[in-house]
């Protein structure tokens, strides 16, 4: 010891290391299972408004299951595949011809992106919220 210093000793270091690991792995699973909830939610609201014809743009719908990165979860919710050729253009188009509103209610243009904007509102909050319920004796207790 010099200069009448402190000195300690730590024991336990790979157990210390595994647990932390292991507290990784919990707070990322927590974090993709509360993304995917909340995208899910988000698609369930614009399958509620996406505007119906013939079914195909609502049934090209979809959530990609979570992905985990080193510092963010990412998912994605789209519209396409069948109907990948007008899916953008009904989810612009506003107005028809001589400026009426294109879709019958309930159903309306931006059927995505209105809902996303509406689910930013607070966003942390729930995500933070789920990710506490599915952790609970996950990060690092048990």
């Amino acid at each position: 010891m010099i200069g009448g210093g402190i000195t300690w000793e730590l024991t336990g270091i790979e157990a210390l290391i595994t647990r932390l690991s292991k507290s990784r792995t919990a707070f990322h699973t927590a974090a993709a299972a509360a993304v995917y909830q909340e995208a899910n939610e988000i698609f369930n609201e614009s399958q509620r408004v996406v505007p119906v014809r013939f079914g195909i743009l609502a049934a090209s719908g979809h959530v990609t299951a979570p992905t985990v990165h080193n510092d963010y979860v990412e998912t994605t919710i789209g519209y396409g595949g069948a109907a990948s050729a007008y899916a953008l253009i009904v989810h612009e188009r506003v107005y028809g011809a001589k400026g009426k509103i294109w879709h019958k209610r309930p159903t309306k243009a931006k059927y995505l992106s209105d809902p996303v904007n509406e689910a930013a509102r607070g966003i942390e909050e729930r995500l933070s919220r789920r990710m506490t319920v599915s952790s609970r004796g996950g990060l690092f207790g048990g």
